[in-house]
């Protein structure tokens, strides 16, 4: 896959998620796996995670400064809830590693989403791309 394909695909997988289009996301997603290699759709994972990042920024108006030790966290408020859902517990996690710069930790999470099978992976990014445009539009939705 060409440069050009791989970032209108991972663009249109936003747009539409974002729209709430989730037909058409899964659609761009499903061509980003059909033509692409791992290394495409992490390229487009780092990129919904910044889409992602950019929108916590937005809604909570801080920027944690993370050469002073400062980061984002997740924090779990009923014991046990990050266990219900492998997926959505990857993509808040990926979320919170990429915004805190974590370049062990944001690899590390897509090797083992990818290597936890077709199945869950694919619903792992499907995950995270949800979670980003939710807050892009929560972000946006709360801008003046």
């Amino acid at each position: 896959m060409n440069r050009d394909d791989h970032t209108r695909l991972t663009m249109n997988a936003m747009a539409s998620a974002v729209a709430g289009d989730a037909d058409r996301a899964c659609d761009a997603l499903d061509q980003l796996g059909d033509t692409g290699d791992p290394f495409h759709m992490y390229a487009a994972c780092c990129a919904f995670a910044e889409v992602g990042t950019r929108a916590m920024r937005l809604v909570t108006g801080e920027t944690p400064d993370l050469a002073r030790g400062d980061m984002w966290a997740l924090q779990e408020l009923k014991p046990g809830g990050m266990d219900v859902s492998p997926a959505k517990t990857f993509a808040v996690r990926f979320l919170v590693a990429y915004a805190n710069d974590d370049r062990d930790t944001v690899p590390a999470l897509y090797r083992a989403a990818l290597e936890a099978g077709p199945e869950a992976f694919t619903e792992s990014v499907c995950e995270l791309l949800l979670n980003a445009a939710d807050l892009h539009r929560l972000a946006t939705s709360s801008q003046p």
